[in-house]
């Protein structure tokens, strides 16, 4: 699991490093829909995914597996509320990630299955 770190800004990218390639995430808050879109981009700035909302526990890119398929992207990202108070929350507000309120992480898909298969019954 990969915990991206996110900046204080209205629009920013990053580099991060997902199934051993580069990959630029971009982040952009939309202040008329209050909330962030997020985009994906090969190391080159050649899109794969543009405009993704980004909400609370809700697999982020799972799907666009068809636009994926081109990219060693097996996994997932997710958002999750870094406490109680923030579990109820439908929303990521603009400075929730640099107050420590939600985390942006990125799941490989071989935690995703230990994950399934741990929450399975006996």
């Amino acid at each position: 699991m990969i915990m991206i770190g996110l900046q204080d800004a209205n629009d920013f990218t990053t580099t991060v490093l997902l199934e051993n390639v580069t990959y630029k995430l971009g982040l952009c808050w939309n202040s008329r829909m209050a909330r962030w879109n997020m985009d994906l981009m090969r190391q080159d700035g050649t899109e794969i995914l543009r405009g993704v909302a980004v909400v609370p526990g809700v697999p982020l890119i799972s799907g666009y597996t068809r636009l994926l398929n081109a990219t060693d992207i097996r996994g997932e990202f997710i958002v999750v509320a870094a406490n109680q108070a923030s579990q109820s929350a439908q929303e990521v507000g603009r400075s929730d990630f640099t107050a420590g309120l939600f985390s942006f992480l990125y799941v490989s898909k071989e935690e995703l299955d230990a994950i399934l298969e741990a929450s399975l019954p006996d």
